[in-house]
């Protein structure tokens, strides 16, 4: 038994002050937790203090992790208490430990203090006797009341809390899970609230007592009478139930009946026969095998029902019928001889048992027929008589209650009391169809019964077990039908019974398609599914890991928003598997298929690589399995918190292997994930390739995109590459202003024609300067040579980056986007150091001198972005990664890949930031540069001042040099933006060519 904390009004349970707590020594205490849903911080129990101004003894968590309290100090221990999972927690002391022992699971943990004063011994000898003792939640007092801490109770169930006045060996907290404890037990009574937070039974917490509670129960049996001699009916039904009526003792057992409850009536009994029959003579077979049948089997008071004359050519004793025919050669040419088979059901009313009845239908086919010109035959062997038997007890859960249905006869009729009127009445028939061998219930007839399970939470008190699974999720479809939103309270009841569902049943391909449904219904409602992403994806990933029954290698369930595809491999003959779905327009389930290439319409596409086998789980016997899913409701995996304005653009599919033998992580030959967009992609929009991380926003689950990275991108498709199986998905960036097309392929012609002239321009300078000595004697000169050598190297990893990109290679491709990063660090590195350069030559002029001067400059200039590029590669390697730049009008295959920073949070860390922090120093000094030549010139002889325009190309000289046109980048925003790229993306990749010809 286990107690649902979720339950609607159930809060908390209470000792009774009848069972306080007594003084101890030493002592253990044992509870099992279940967390459903994530939270900071829950609570499993609270003892306090006598006086109340400390927690004496604790149990309470947060997230996953685990604290033990006593006496006020607290240990923890962390990532033990996961969630959807039974735990068990023990902790043991007595007065001479340092501190508790605490075994998870059965196995003992390491705590770690949270204060360096937590040692228990010598300073404390007992538990105090007389607290206050609470489950679920952390409790305090105020002027003498009990008050609740908030926000901090148990999401979720306990079960077995016991306590003893001893320490308890490890052993026995291992192998006894179950033993009673002798100072609390795990019993009701003995707990206040328990009202409103009743019990209820869990099948996956199962234990041996040495106690048992005995109630008095009403049984319900069935007998079968022969009466010998034969009498009339009814006096053979008034005397039975005077007989039955009497009071019966026997040992010390004593057995009352009421007359009203006892049914006495005559049995008929039905058999299932197939016969084999040969007909010597002309005529139209079936009439007269059925003409033979009523005049052998009628007069003995046998009905022959649901006769068919079956046209198979298998054996007559498999069901079938073989018919041959061959004239009879001699003087009678017209008769022939052939050979038929025929079913049916035979229906008799007698006094006789089974066998009897069996043994006398036998005799009755055995013998020969003949009728005018016509005769038929039965051999004993090509007869074959089954019993048809009754339809079982059933136990039916229903809207309208619960209905123990008693065993019944063949077409028999029974009744039972509706429960919400019981002068109101519910029928059902066992049924006998033509084409069944087994009699079945039909739908019981509760038209007259009121309906009792008006909510969600009326379900908390069924048990689910295998009888009653199907009835279970009709329950719950029905209820979800009812509502369009459903709280956190009725989600959460619904997911565990859906869980408990696949966890008792024999999970088939109809059963799982109705949980599937019924899933898929929630996904489709108005309720907030945040808390419960993680449990949604457990349940229908299970679903396609339990199922059995498959016909053939596959089996594919859809759903309206779902699909899973559960694939059975031939090792032998595996090399690669792939998964497509098709078709999501609504009022359709998807169309899925296997190992099928995509065409029009295809919304997910995945592809397994051959590696995979080797985590294939070593069963004998058993072939491994691969499962997809499939999910086309993106607000599902709603995160909880969206910083860098992200949303996903795809629908989601997912991939996993059964019982594999290990994470299917790191692989050499990837994944391969091809997703629709929901909306197209802009051209200045940008994707990024994710899967669904579970321990993400404190266990509520997030996108992550270690491990993956596009591959290709056009404005309806994205195609990932992945190194793992999981979840997959496409995250679209709509923080973005979108630019036209036209317009974006005008600028990328710009930026490499651009990019390719100052190449040859930085390629000069950096010849010259290294040929001729005498040019790079001074400072500056040797600045600008190490300018140049990183412009130019800037200039050649990017137009060489998409080339490189386009071999797919992951490493080559974070090895590239590390140098371009680099290389983009160094150049505005030594535009900084340029600036502070001429300050000191124009501005600071006397009473400067560094020692080794240059020398220092280069470890700053090609130093500092070596250390900013090895910290980024050192703390976020998947920061780079391959993006793609695409036109709005390619295909998969035209798209143009490149190498980069895919992590925004880097980009602006290491790149955005740091380029804007030596822009606003070069500025800076820009001016006082400006101001002290305007003071030179001042100071200067009328005649020999500099004219305008080469005061002009002073200035220009001077932007060029310290990388000041850079700065319209961060000023290209709203209407200007087309503008401003154009004057960005012209000046600064010809800034080579200004470098030559400010050298010139």
């Amino acid at each position: 038994m286990k107690v649902d904390f979720m339950q609607k009004d159930c809060k908390y349970w209470l000792l009774k002050n009848e069972h306080k707590i007594p003084d101890l020594k030493e002592l253990s205490v044992c509870v099992n937790i279940k967390r459903k849903i994530n939270s900071s911080q829950w609570t499993a129990f609270t003892y306090l203090h006598p006086d109340k101004t400390r927690i004496e003894l604790g149990m309470k968590g947060s997230g996953s992790n685990l604290n033990i309290i006593m006496f006020g100090r607290v240990w923890t221990k962390s990532s033990v208490v996961s969630l959807d999972n039974w735990h068990s927690v023990c902790m043991t002391w007595s007065k001479s430990m340092t501190e508790p022992k605490v075994y998870v699971d059965g196995s003992k943990v390491d705590l770690k203090a949270q204060s360096t004063e937590t040692a228990l011994y010598p300073d404390y000898h007992s538990v105090a006797a007389g607290g206050t003792l609470t489950l679920a939640v952390a409790h305090n007092f105020s002027n003498g009341e009990m008050n609740i801490e908030t926000g901090k109770e148990l999401k979720g169930s306990l079960s077995l809390f016991r306590m003893w006045k001893r320490e308890r060996s490890a052993e026995d907290i291992s192998r006894l899970t179950c033993t009673d404890g002798d100072v609390l037990r795990w019993e009701e009574p003995i707990w206040d609230n328990a009202m409103h937070c009743k019990p209820i039974p869990d099948i996956t917490q199962q234990c041996a007592y040495t106690h048992f509670p005995v109630e008095m129960q009403r049984f319900e049996c069935l007998a079968h009478l022969n009466v010998i001699p034969e009498c009339d009916v009814g006096n053979i039904q008034d005397e039975l139930s005077e007989n039955l009526a009497k009071r019966y003792k026997i040992d010390h057992y004593e057995i009352n009946t009421s007359p009203d409850a006892i049914f006495i009536y005559p049995i008929d009994s039905y058999f299932n026969v197939i016969v084999n029959v040969t007909i010597k003579g002309s005529g139209d077979p079936k009439n007269i095998i059925e003409t033979w049948l009523n005049e052998t089997l009628s007069s003995e008071g046998i009905s022959v029902l649901h006769f068919k004359l079956v046209t198979s050519s298998k054996p007559a004793r498999k069901r079938s019928v073989e018919t041959k025919s061959s004239k009879v050669v001699g003087k009678h040419p017209k008769f022939s001889k052939t050979s038929h088979s025929c079913v049916f059901h035979a229906q008799v009313t007698t006094s006789s048992n089974i066998v009897d009845t069996q043994k006398q239908i036998h005799w009755l086919l055995e013998q020969p027929y003949t009728s005018g010109s016509v005769c038929l035959d039965a051999q004993p062997q090509e007869i074959v008589i089954s019993y048809i038997g009754p339809c079982p007890k059933h136990n039916h859960h229903t809207r309208q209650g619960l209905f123990k249905w008693p065993q019944v006869g063949v077409q028999g009729i029974t009744s039972l009391p509706c429960k919400g009127n019981p002068e109101k009445t519910a029928y059902r028939e066992c049924f006998l169809d033509a084409n069944s061998n087994n009699a079945h219930w039909k739908s019981p007839d509760l038209g007259q019964c009121q309906v009792v399970v008006n909510s969600v939470s009326d379900l908390e008190n069924i048990t689910v077990t295998n009888d009653n699974a199907e009835d279970i999720l009709i329950i719950i479809k029905d209820l979800i039908h009812e509502s369009k939103y459903l709280d956190e309270y009725e989600l959460s009841t619904i997911l565990n019974k859906l869980a408990d569902v696949i966890n008792v049943s024999v999970v088939t391909p109809p059963l799982g398609g109705v949980i599937l449904n019924i899933t898929s219904d929630i996904l489709e409602s108005e309720s907030d599914l945040l808390p419960f992403t993680s449990s949604i994806l457990n349940i229908t990933e299970a679903v396609g890991h339990q199922m059995v029954g498959l016909n053939g290698d596959s089996v594919s369930l859809t759903a309206s928003v779902l699909a899973i595809s559960v694939v059975n491999i031939d090792q032998e003959n595996f090399h690669n598997l792939t998964f497509g779905v098709s078709s999501t327009k609504k009022g359709f389930n998807p169309e899925i298929y296997i190992n099928q290439e995509p065409f029009d319409g295809t919304v997910a596409f995945l592809s397994l690589p051959s590696e995979i086998q080797d985590r294939f789980p070593i069963v004998n016997d058993t072939s491994p399995r691969v499962q997809f899913q499939f999910y086309g409701v993106p607000t599902l995996f709603r995160t909880k918190k969206d910083p860098d304005m992200k949303k996903l653009n795809t629908y989601v599919v997912s991939a996993s292997v059964t019982n594999a033998t290990g994470p299917i992580e790191n692989l050499k030959e990837y994944v391969a994930v091809t997703l629709r967009h929901l909306t197209t992609k802009k051209k200045d929009q940008n994707v990024q390739c994710v899967y669904w991380d579970f321990n993400k926003n404190d266990g509520y689950g997030g996108w992550s995109p270690k491990g993956c990275w596009t591959y290709n991108i056009s404005k309806d498709y994205t195609t990932c590459l992945c190194d793992h199986m999981t979840h997959f998905g496409v995250l679209l960036d709509v923080s973005r202003t979108p630019i036209d097309e036209n317009n974006e392929r005008i600028l990328t012609i710009i930026t490499y024609m651009g990019c390719g002239v100052s190449s040859c321009f930085l390629g000069i300078t950096v010849l010259t300067y290294t040929l001729l000595e005498k040019l790079r004697r001074d400072y500056p000169s040797k600045i600008l040579l190490n300018l140049s050598i990183a412009l130019l190297g800037l200039n050649l990893v990017f137009l060489l980056n998409s080339w490189i990109s386009s071999f797919g290679i992951y490493g080559l491709c974070i090895a590239v986007a590390v140098t371009l990063h680099y290389f983009l660090l160094t150049s505005f590195t030594w535009m900084g150091l340029g600036a502070v350069n001429m300050y000191f030559a124009l501005v600071k002029v006397f009473n400067v001198y560094v020692p080794s001067y240059i020398l220092k400059f280069c470890l700053l200039g090609w130093g500092i972005p070596l250390f900013i590029c090895g910290m980024v590669l050192a703390i976020k390697r998947d920061a780079y990664g391959m993006n793609t730049i695409s036109d709005s009008q390619m295909t998969l295959d035209d798209s143009e890949m490149f190498c980069w920073i895919q992590n925004d949070v880097v980009f602006y860390m290491s790149v955005v930031s740091y380029i804007a922090f030596i822009l606003l120093c070069n500025g800076s000094i820009f001016l006082v540069v400006l101001i002290q030549i305007r003071n030179m010139q001042v100071n200067q002889p009328a005649g020999t001042r500099s004219g305008i325009w080469k005061d002009l190309r002073a200035v220009a000289s001077l932007t060029f040099l310290l990388g000041l046109t850079w700065s319209v980048a961060f000023l290209a925003w709203g209407p200007v933006k087309v503008f401003l790229l154009y004057l960005f993306s012209i000046l600064n990749t010809l800034q080579g060519e200004k470098e030559h010809i400010r050298f010139i």
